[in-house]
């Protein structure tokens, strides 16, 4: 990655607070206050203008650095709801950054606590890039999405949980081969076309009409009893909270999506992450081995390895 793209990936994360939003209002301050300044000093409505904006910028943002954060009755559904969890596939579309903001490492802890419990515990995770940006800097050395992304490849492999990723692509590729209703109910099209006038737009790519879905930040978690509910988690910066708990035929679309992702990243023989797939694996390190791998593996396989090694014994 060029000097040039690595401070244009700066920029364009602080550039908004700092940059243009207090130009603007220098701006406009200043030709609103030109009748009464005037002259030479039309420069104090222009940095009168800055300093307001930046004022009120720091405020709100000091305002959201210490409110509570933490959702203690999410954490507690949450932990209810691993207790009694045979499988945990989760979906996520936040930036690599924000996996350790200080509240959603609380939820990740929990969950990594869950899979070294018990061996029967399976937890799976597929990140979903909207962004090809920001794909692209989680692979770009020196950038800190880079630096993110191998920690969260590390903790996953450390953990033996299998970490898959999807890119824009191949995510609305998938997402096509849902119904309309499906897609209605994943919160695939904007609310706008809801309006009747509006609903012959349905029929546009959805790649054209969605940057992003947050609605996919979810969860699909298979119980001891063989129920299946679907967790939607929302995260807004450093909040998390678990937004909606389905049940019953509203969790049909997720599951789906779910099995259409498993046929793309997994192998379908031996069920393991494809490399091209395989997140941990883009950073060079060791594959994780699925344990799902290892429990479809038939019988029969295992019998004819067993009688080939005696026969080899007996001869």
């Amino acid at each position: 990655m060029s000097l040039w793209r690595i401070l244009i990936n700066k920029l364009t994360r602080h550039s908004l607070y700092h940059l243009f939003i207090p130009l603007a209002v220098g701006l406009i301050i200043e030709r609103l206050s030109d009748p009464l300044f005037g002259g030479d000093t039309r420069w104090l409505g222009f940095f009168s203008g800055v300093f307001l904006s930046y004022a009120v910028i720091m405020y709100f943002l000091i305002k959201k650095e210490t409110r509570n954060r933490i959702d203690e009755g999410a954490l507690a559904r949450l932990q209810d709801t691993l207790d009694h969890a045979q499988n945990y596939y989760g979906l996520s579309i936040i930036p690599l950054a924000e996996w350790f903001d200080p509240t959603i490492q609380v939820y990740l802890a929990k969950l990594l606590n869950r899979k070294l419990e018990r061996d029967d515990f399976e937890l799976e995770r597929t990140l979903l890039f909207f962004s090809n940006r920001e794909y692209r800097s989680a692979r770009a050395e020196l950038v800190d999405e880079n630096h993110y992304g191998r920690c969260l490849a590390h903790m996953h492999r450390d953990c033996k949980i299998p970490l898959s990723f999807l890119q824009r692509k191949e995510i609305f590729a998938l997402l096509e081969k849902l119904e309309p209703q499906e897609k209605e109910a994943l919160g695939c099209y904007p609310r706008w076309t809801n309006w009747r006038p509006l609903r012959r737009s349905r029929k546009i790519p959805l790649r054209w009409l969605r940057r992003r879905i947050s609605q996919l930040d979810c969860a699909v978690v298979t119980k001891e009893n063989g129920e299946v509910i679907v967790l939607r988690v929302s995260k807004r910066g450093g909040e998390v909270r678990i937004a909606e708990q389905l049940r019953g035929d509203e969790v049909r679309p997720y599951t789906k999506l779910i099995q259409l992702i498993r046929d793309k990243v997994y192998d379908s023989r031996s069920r393991e992450l494809l490399a091209e797939y395989d997140f941990v694996r883009n950073y060079g390190y060791d594959k994780v081995r699925n344990k799902r791998a290892q429990k479809l593996v038939p019988k029969t396989v295992e019998a004819s390895t067993k009688l080939s090694s005696v026969s080899r014994l007996v001869g």
